[in-house]
């Protein structure tokens, strides 16, 4: 039932969906968009509205808002007007009601019950049509010039950002893998929706308009074994994942079989940076070093990894008090240390980079290169692309980069 009292408390704004200023034949509008996707719909508003929406608090109530309202600027508002925009937003599943609690069980429980992760990114981050896809796909292979080392990766780093914003930058990653060889490919990828574990395997075969690999259910089965349960196997932090699905989309473009996938998303490390601690000092973090370690030599897997995460998060989006294009060149310098640390394997160097400024660019894939280096112990990198996203509009931007990692 939509929401429609006076009296009682408004349900609270959810505080895990974006609000985005945007001008439109010269009007300032505001976008509010759930990126984990239980809203399926964006809605505009006036700002003027988000200084309404900035009440809904979980504890005040229409009443509460009209007596705010009329006391801070002597203009009255009627409940109804107050009451259709809570409507709308309760409709939509912005608000933390009751019925968005029932949407999000029934969401997350017809997820849990399926066996494949359908793309749910396509026609939005790229083409949806197949043969439009294929030739996207194909277009990015053809114009990269990007010099790749005669030799066979262990692993690569590659973005997870939006494929209609820096898609070259995936190319010269993926084309390094191709000299790998490997039965298993483990994607681990940043996780932006859910911290419900340190890691979260899924055992869905992920699907893109361009098909599906196999997912590796016996070493899916294998590291939950040598773990002994201590990871969950809820996999709804997937359901939502682009920094899964873009890899994999890569993949299903190179290979029609014999490949197959383990889909792992990796939370937060971040009290490791602040506190300065090893990551191996964690005793969840260090059972899955052991057990995915346990799991590969078990089964005798030759495996590859795709390390999906971007770089720096920096501007006013990000929680910065100063826009982007002050920070741009300084963050390039910063990214660029990292990464050659990165490229001679001195993780200590790296480590070090970031706990002196406390991650203080918002490196979100420390967790995923930390896992690496202990699973695969690399004897060399090598950068091969870095960009950075000025999104100017929201005084923001994001850097990444891809790398292949060597064992000689």
């Amino acid at each position: 039932m939509i929401f429609d009292s006076i009296e009682a408390p408004i349900p609270a704004l959810r505080q895990d969906v974006d609000l985005i200023p945007f001008e439109e034949n010269g009007e300032q509008l505001v976008i509010l968009r759930d990126p984990s996707g239980y809203g399926s719909e964006m809605l505009v508003f006036k700002p003027e509205v988000w200084g309404l929406l900035s009440l809904f608090d979980g504890f005040t109530s229409v009443k509460d808002i009209q007596q705010e309202i009329f006391k801070s600027t002597m203009v009255g508002i009627t409940a109804e007007q107050i009451l259709e925009i809570i409507r709308t937003l309760d409709q939509h599943f912005f608000l933390q009601s009751d019925r968005f609690a029932r949407h999000r069980r029934e969401e997350d429980e017809r997820f849990t019950n399926e066996t494949v992760r359908h793309c749910v990114h396509a026609g939005a981050s790229y083409p949806e049509e197949p043969d439009e896809l294929k030739a996207f796909m194909d277009g990015l292979f053809l114009r990269d010039q990007t010099e790749i080392p005669d030799k066979a990766p262990i692993g690569v780093i590659c973005p997870h950002i939006d494929l209609r914003v820096g898609p070259s930058v995936y190319v010269p990653a993926f084309k390094a893998l191709k000299k790998a060889d490997f039965d298993t490919v483990i994607v681990l990828g940043t996780s932006h929706y859910s911290n419900d574990d340190l890691f979260i395997l899924s055992h869905k075969q992920y699907r893109t308009e361009l098909g599906a690999l196999e997912t590796d259910l016996e070493l899916y089965n294998a590291f939950h074994e040598a773990t002994g349960g201590q990871f969950t196997k809820i996999d709804t932090a997937h359901r939502q994942e682009h920094s899964i699905e873009f890899p994999v989309l890569f993949l299903n473009h190179l290979y029609d079989s014999g490949v197959k996938v383990l889909p792992i998303l990796a939370t937060s490390l971040e009290s490791c940076i602040q506190e300065n601690e090893q990551p191996m000092t964690v005793e969840k973090y260090r059972a899955f070093i052991e057990g995915m370690n346990k799991a590969v030599a078990k089964l005798g897997r030759k495996v590859a990894y795709v390390l999906s995460i971007d770089w720096s998060h920096i501007g006013i989006k990000f929680g910065d008090e100063e826009p982007a294009v002050n920070m741009l060149s300084n963050v390039r310098q910063s990214d660029y240390a990292q990464i050659e640390a990165l490229e001679r394997v001195d993780w200590e160097a790296f480590h070090s980079m970031l706990h002196a400024n406390l991650n203080e660019t918002k490196i979100d894939g420390y967790a995923c290169i930390s896992a690496f280096f202990d699973l695969v112990n690399p004897a060399s990198g090598k950068l091969f692309k870095y960009e950075q996203w000025h999104e100017e509009e929201r005084d923001s931007a994001v850097t990444y980069a891809s790398m292949g990692f060597y064992k000689d």
